[in-house]
């Protein structure tokens, strides 16, 4: 493999990506040590429920982009889209005065709230920019994980066991990737006489199941942080399982990749084959870093969080299992939301997340944190199984197809 080819695989989307996931793990690392099992419980927490608002209060805007373009013309669907995310962002911003003075607790309630609406925009103009141009967002997401890793650093020196800190580096990540992204992509777009009651309409007919599909996909990956907070199971279990999540999350890295690049080259493309090709290499990476994990994994968590944190390594290692089955989810659900069909995903997500909820709800009252593991197992397994069988049938994939896509594949990395 010549140096050209080299430079052109360490420089490709994936690879920046990947890079910047490997950044964010400092940022884990240093938040960790920084509040302890405890106090990384209240994190958890915060940052679940946040995830969850902005998951369903999102609308579903800008996932009915690609659907929109090929309706009303990529123009008009990009202004109107953008108008619509900033009206969205100017409501929230003025209903949240009126949230914190209703609600009880107001300090964690300000912290989720703001959190979410920060999110929401966030991820909205991230993801267009996605659609725009993958590598150059990629490589905004790459410096805002540096700049995060550094401001986790000096909260980590000046103010150690400070919750809100945290939470204030995480908003502020967010806004920077807001403008960054906004800024390269040219973004910053309101034009409300492009809007009209047919747009609006069409908009939340694509974008409402994929807004409840995202709901689901937060529900069956954080549903057990809510039993666990039901049950009263307390910080430290909900620390240790936070601390297994977010592990995850760094082990996800390699799906989360390239799941990007189908979102991108499938609002163009038909990939069904190289799909599946994708859905077994990274089945096949998953596995080994599990196995690694399972010999290592106790040694590594008290040499990188911590020795309170070795506590977590059962936790973590039935997590990373479940993970293996449920790449072909996050590989192949991109793929029917280009489509525009949602909602065949939120009929497989809701047996699922149903599946993950009785699990759990069994489980954890007597397992705690293990408990809410094995049933993030459970679900994961069902799901992946449901979206590869599927998927195979509905595209007609066959051994011989997959087998051309794997050499086309290898071929194309060894020029």
């Amino acid at each position: 493999m010549g140096p050209k080819r080299i430079w052109r695989l360490v420089s490709s989307p994936v690879a920046i990506r990947l890079l910047s996931i490997i950044v964010g793990f400092a940022s884990s690392v240093l938040i960790n040590r920084s509040l302890g099992v405890d106090l990384r419980g209240g994190y958890t927490t915060i940052t679940v429920y946040a995830s969850l608002i902005q998951s369903i209060a999102n609308l579903g805007i800008t996932f009915a982009y690609v659907p929109l373009i090929k309706i009303f013309g990529e123009q008009r669907a990009r202004s109107g889209v953008l108008t619509l995310i900033w009206g969205q962002f100017a409501f929230y911003c003025a209903c949240l005065p009126l949230i914190l003075i209703l609600l009880p607790e107001r300090g964690e309630v300000a912290s989720i709230c703001i959190l979410a609406i920060a999110q929401i925009l966030a991820n909205q103009i991230v993801f267009i920019a996605l659609i725009e141009n993958i590598r150059k967002r990629n490589l905004i997401l790459l410096l805002s994980s540096v700049l995060y890793a550094i401001a986790n650093f000096f909260v980590f020196l000046l103010f150690p066991k400070s919750l809100f800190a945290i939470v204030a580096c995480l908003i502020g990540k967010a806004i920077f990737e807001i403008v960054a992204c906004g800024i390269q992509e040219h973004l910053f777009v309101v034009s409300p006489p492009l809007l009209d009651w047919a747009f609006i309409k069409e908009t939340l007919r694509l974008g409402l199941p994929t807004a409840v599909l995202a709901l689901l996909i937060q529900c069956n990956y954080n549903v057990d942080v809510i039993v666990l907070n039901f049950f009263n199971s307390g910080d430290y279990e909900i620390g240790l399982f936070g601390t297994a999540y977010s592990l995850s999350n760094m082990l996800w890295f390699i799906p989360d990749a390239f799941k990007e690049l189908i979102y991108h080259d499938s609002a163009r493309n038909r990939m069904d084959a190289r799909t599946i090709c994708l859905v077994l290499i990274n089945m096949a990476i998953c596995a080994t870093i599990c196995i690694a994990f399972a010999f290592l994994g106790e040694w590594f968590l008290g040499l990188v969080f911590g020795d309170a944190y070795r506590a977590a390594y059962p936790t973590t290692l039935v997590v990373f299992i479940g993970i293996i089955p449920m790449v072909a989810f996050k590989l192949i659900h991109p793929i029917y939301v280009n489509e525009g069909k949602s909602g065949r995903v939120v009929a497989l997500l809701m047996v699922s997340v149903f599946m993950n909820l009785v699990a759990a709800a069994a489980l954890v009252p007597a397992y705690g944190a293990f408990g809410a593991a094995l049933s993030t197992v459970f679900s994961y397994t069902i799901c992946g199984l449901m979206f590869f069988v599927t998927y195979i049938k509905e595209t007609g994939v066959t051994i011989a197809k997959v087998r051309q896509e794997f050499v086309a594949i290898e071929t194309a990395l060894l020029k």
